[in-house]
């Protein structure tokens, strides 16, 4: 009887993660089934669980730990440490569904000639909720799964649940730790060309977690292996090239639109975006469509007052003259004007500036100006003389009632409890409670829903967040901002939702209230900072990375002529390479590789332990000294005028890095980091940011730096990048802070 088998897991951190996959293990282990985890050079968090796990389990997990070298190489050591004859390979990040091991190995039972089996995925959020359901087609031949494969947006066959019998998986040479994607595909194709017995199972035995991990990596290198893939397992491999190519383009012009930020560079349903900044989709300010009606309708209502002040005053001249002292196509001009003007003066916002009663008085005064120099102008004239300082008049008198009768009518519905704004309260329970009685005195709101302030931080804030979003509110109150912790990732998120913010002054507000695009507005007696998203989301945020794109590609073409002197007088200068590679700590966290020119001996990393007495940076986290022995020459002049970093622009170019953002540091650096530190890893890095036009090299203490990236951070704005570089030019022509 077939009754064991060997779930093979490659753990590389994301304890989390990590954990629920390992649960949903557990529940399915008895005797003759096995648990292989293959450590690929995991970090000390993860480590100490799985050592507390196989003290747990014992005999029943088979632990493995080696250096990273990638996840085909941690399923090969998996599979090969199996102790039985069905291997099951099981990503870090997906769950075994209940009874999943039962219903394959029932599967191998009924197929004796069953060489592996697939099965259909279930795809969750965060929260466990079903999203949705992926059904795989039935593969039995290569070429077919190819042209599949290659013509799908979707890749549709995942490794996660992939059970096969051992001794063929080694016989067909186990999986190749030569490609670094599409392993799972590889895989499963080795299978189809050997003419082995593959069968598909329709019921869902995966659960595929979605959530803000699941990033899609280099899609150059995706490309490279389609290639592979292709070369290897295609019997003509011409036959498939017009379908390789399509892949090709749709990767290629999927990698232009993640860089220029237009398509998240996620494999997300739900969950948080990479950049803190970045919106999840175009979508218009939650408010917009109340302010819109009030717009349209108080704009509707002006041109009716406006023209009926005309044409009382037409009527009054004609019945003194028995003359026409109304022409109503003047009007079209009259009502432009007059609306225009009221519109730029900000009459139509709301809050006070719509009771505003001298300003309307005053900007309709100078629309009768404007129109009385144009009668001075014209030879046939408007209006008559006694009609124009009548409807003058008349128009204020009318406008400003107007108003005062939308006030009231307003005011009476906001008492009856309707056409109130719902919103969000978080703060304290006293905090809350004051705001409460005080919105309640005000009128204008609804509170919707409230939160403990001490119960939210980063753990828990995803479920708050959806919560408000599911109750539609247009604002977030908080009345105890200081008491918040991770401010400016609860302002981004709600900013990227099209949800406004508001800052009541109730419990103490702390350091870091971030006043970009905000403005000082009284509700209920007391000021509030309000920060209101634009009409359309995220604007800002894709005219950056439009500019990063396009910005890096101009310059790589018009500086090819710099990068090659810059690159002959490194030759001539001193033994190695051109380039200079160092592992750098970028968004979220992840590494990558940073580009300079080489501006240092061959062997300056390892002569830096030598030279750490000297480090003249106060809390040591930075690395910095004069006169470094290990530069060269001719890199000296190169960081005089910071011409090094320009291969950075390759980076930019495959989104690894912005033009502008917070400096990538090494690992070096990041292993010293505080807990506070981590919050210049929610945004993409740059080539220049505030930290290296206030000072660069001079500013020797860390927080300094904090300080400067947790403020470009807060007030972040296109504009605000665009001055960042400016000043750049100028730091370093003047090679200010540089050496």
């Amino acid at each position: 009887m077939m009754n064991s088998i060997s779930i093979v897991v490659a753990a590389y951190n994301r304890l989390p993660l990590l954990q629920r996959t390992i649960e949903s293990t557990i529940a399915s282990i008895r005797p003759g089934v096995y648990l292989v985890i293959v450590d690929d050079g995991s970090g000390e968090e993860t480590s100490d669980y799985l050592q507390a796990l196989k003290d747990r389990l014992g005999d029943r997990l088979i632990l493995h730990r080696q250096l990273n070298r990638g996840p085909a190489a941690a399923r090969a050591v998996g599979v090969e440490l199996a102790p039985t004859e069905l291997v099951c390979i099981l990503d870090s990040d997906d769950c075994l569904e209940p009874g999943a091991l039962d219903a394959i190995l029932l599967e191998f039972r009924r197929k004796p000639n069953l060489d592996a089996v697939y099965s259909n995925v279930i795809v969750r959020d965060d929260f466990g909720t079903e999203v949705s359901q992926v059904h795989y087609p039935y593969y039995d031949d290569p070429s077919k799964m190819l042209e599949a494969v290659l013509l799908r947006p979707q890749v549709p066959f995942k490794h996660s649940g992939f059970t096969f019998r051992r001794a063929v998986g080694l016989e067909l040479g186990n999986y190749d730790v030569r490609l670094k994607r599409k392993i799972d595909i590889d895989f499963l194709l080795k299978f189809l060309r050997a003419g082995k017995h593959v069968g598909h199972i329709e019921q869902p035995l995966i659960s595929f977690r979605v959530h803000g991990k699941n990033i899609s990596r280099s899609r150059l290198l995706g490309i490279t292996c389609w290639w592979q893939i292709v070369y290897r397992h295609a019997p003509n491999p011409r036959v498939l090239v017009w379908a390789l190519l399509f892949r090709t383009s749709v990767e290629l012009g999927k990698m232009m639109a993640e860089q220029m930020g237009l398509l998240s560079n996620q494999r997300t349903l739900v969950g948080p975006t990479p950049d803190l900044r970045a919106p999840s989709s175009a979508r218009f300010r939650r408010s917009v469509s109340l302010g819109l009606r009030r717009v349209i309708g108080l704009i509707g209502l002006d041109s009716i007052l406006l023209l009926t002040a005309w044409m009382v005053a037409g009527l009054w001249e004609s019945t003194r003259n028995s003359q026409d002292g109304f022409n109503l196509s003047s009007m079209l001009i009259v009502l432009s004007v007059s609306i225009g003007l009221m519109l730029i003066k900000g009459l139509y916002k709301d809050g006070r500036s719509r009771r505003n009663y001298l300003s309307i008085a005053e900007t309709l005064t100078l629309a009768q100006l404007i129109l009385l120099f144009q009668v001075w102008q014209s030879s046939g004239g408007i209006v008559l003389d006694t009609v124009f300082w009548l409807a003058w008049v008349l128009g204020i008198a009318f406008v400003c009632a107007g108003r005062l009768g939308v006030d009231m009518l307003i005011s009476r519905l906001h008492w009856r409890g309707t056409a109130r704004s719902p919103i969000f309260l978080i703060g304290t329970v006293e905090d809350t409670r004051q705001a409460m009685q005080l919105l309640e005195q005000d009128g204008c709101y609804t509170v919707v829903g409230q939160a403990d302030v001490m119960a939210i931080d980063r753990r828990n804030w995803n479920e708050t967040f959806e919560h408000i979003c599911r109750l539609g509110v247009t604002e977030v109150f908080v009345c105890s901002w200081g008491v918040l912790q991770d401010r400016m990732f609860f302002y981004w998120n709600l900013w990227t939702a099209g949800i406004g913010l508001r800052i009541l002054p109730i419990g103490s507000v702390g350091p870091e209230v971030p006043f970009q695009k905000s403005e000082v507005r009284l509700v209920a007696g007391l000021p509030s900072l309000r920060f209101r998203p634009p009409l359309v989301t995220g604007m800002d945020f894709w005219a950056k990375r439009i500019f990063d794109f396009v910005g890096s590609s101009l310059l790589l073409t018009v500086l090819a002529p710099v990068y090659g002197l810059i690159a002959l007088s490194i030759k001539l200068d001193s033994a190695g390479p051109v380039f200079y590679g160092q592992t750098r700590i970028g968004l979220q966290g992840r590494p990558f590789k940073a580009w300079k020119f080489r501006t240092m001996v061959v062997d300056a990393d390892r002569l830096q332990s030598q030279l750490e007495g000297r480090n003249e940076t106060k809390d040591g986290i930075l690395f910095k000294i004069k006169d470094d022995p290990r530069i060269t020459r001719v890199g000296r002049y190169l960081r005089r005028y910071s011409l090094d970093e320009l291969p950075q622009l390759f980076n930019v170019l495959r989104g690894q890095m912005s033009l502008v953002g917070p400096r990538p540091l090494p690992v070096r650096d990041v292993e010293k980091f505080c807990t506070h530190h981590l919050v210049r890893h929610e945004v993409l890095p740059g080539i220049t940011g505030l930290w290296q036009v206030s000072g660069r090299s001079n500013i020797l203490n860390f927080e300094d730096v904090i300080r400067l990236d947790v403020s470009y951070i807060q007030n972040w704005s296109f504009g605000l990048d665009f001055k960042v570089l400016l000043k750049t030019i100028k730091v370093v022509f003047r090679k200010e802070g540089a050496y």
